[in-house]
This record gives C-alpha cells, sequence and structure tokens, in this order.
C-alpha cells in the first residue's frame, strides 16, 4: 500500500506553534517514508512525524526536516497494528511572504511485527 500526501502549509507559522496534518494509513507496517521539499522551501519549512504523541522522525528530539528542492527517503520500521492507524506532521513555515506545500510519500505492507520485535526496534532509536 502506498500513501501520498501534499500539505500545504500556510506562511508565518512558528516552529513553536506548528501546524498539525494528519496522515490517514490503514493497519499494517510502515517500510518507507520519504518527504519532498520543493524548490523555494530554502530552509523556512520545517517538519516532523510523530505517532501516538511521540515524535518518530527525525529521531533526534526537537529535530526537524528541512530542504529546498530535495526529497529526503529511508527505510524504516513502523508498527501500525493499534488504532489510530495514522502518522501526524507537525509543520512550520517562517515564510512571511508564501505559503508552502510538502509532499510526503508512505509505503505499507500489510505485515504487522510482533510487539516484541518492535520494542526492541524502538530501544535502537537515538534520544529514546
Amino acid at each position: 500500500m502506498n500513501y501520498f500526501y501534499p500539505v500545504t502549509i500556510d506562511k508565518n507559522v512558528l516552529s513553536t506553534s506548528p501546524s498539525i496534518s494528519e496522515l490517514k494509513l490503514t493497519k499494517g507496517t510502515i517500510d518507507y517514508i520519504s518527504i519532498f521539499f520543493p524548490f523555494g522551501c530554502a530552509g523556512f519549512v520545517g517538519v516532523q512525524l510523530w505517532q501516538y504523541g511521540y515524535q518518530l522522525f527525525p529521531t533526534n528530539r526537537l529535530g526537524w526536516y528541512l530542504g529546498d528542492n530535495i526529497l529526503i527517503p529511508f527505510q524504516t520500521i513502523v508498527d501500525m497494528s493499534e488504532e489510530p492507524f495514522n502518522l501526524y506532521a507537525k509543520l512550520y513555515n517562517e515564510d512571511d511572504l508564501y505559503q508552502h506545500t510538502v509532499y510526503f510519500n508512505i509505503n505499507m505492507t500489510r505485515f504487522i511485527v510482533n510487539s516484541a520485535v518492535t520494542k526492541f526496534i524502538q530501544s535502537l532509536r537515538i534520544g529514546v
């Protein structure tokens, strides 16, 4: 299963009060995520991905993905066996002239990771 979400962020949205967009998914395991920052974002736009009230990516807490005409792809294993089957994108846009759109591509398999394996993988994350 592959999901694609363009998310538009209004101008003047500060990192201290980011907008939150729900990325609706389904039961399964996320194995790939990419985030595309089009030309013009120029460091004005930041993105974090959250699940169940915890920051998943970037794994360094309080970190943000930034970019300008760049694709940030990564393979991962994220268990989505419990509702809600969503990720939440926190976004800011400190550009005072333009809104910007960031593009999320999320690939999932129906395979469910055993909860013990999930806990082990989560324990390996930096900053936990």
